[in-house]
């Protein structure tokens, strides 16, 4: 990851946003991830009241129909990890982060 000014480059893809807030987006940083278990976790996030502090949530995921274990932490992006190796990106707000997909 690089940092320039107040733009972020990750690795991964795009899952989708809600709404213009500070973490409004998700996007996956893996293979191992699916979106609609990022949007979960991005909800997850939110209902939790995250801030950027570090936060430990319990995600269903759509796709095993089972429950993880994310901690997520930093702010802008968020990164959540968990689960089955899975990497969450929650963004939004006046950040702007640049996702690069991986080969």
């Amino acid at each position: 990851m690089s940092q320039q000014d107040s733009e972020f480059v990750l690795t991964g893809h795009p899952c989708g946003s809600f709404g213009s807030g500070p973490y409004a987006s998700a996007a996956i940083g893996n293979d191992r991830t699916s979106c609609p278990f990022a949007m979960n976790v991005r909800l997850e996030y939110v209902r939790a009241g995250g801030n950027g502090s570090t936060a430990t949530l319990r995600v269903d995921s759509p796709t095993t129909t089972k429950y993880y274990s994310m901690t997520c932490s930093g702010d802008q992006p968020v990164y959540c990890r968990g689960g089955d190796d899975a990497l969450v990106y929650l963004y939004g707000g006046n950040r702007q982060v640049l996702l690069r997909s991986w080969p």
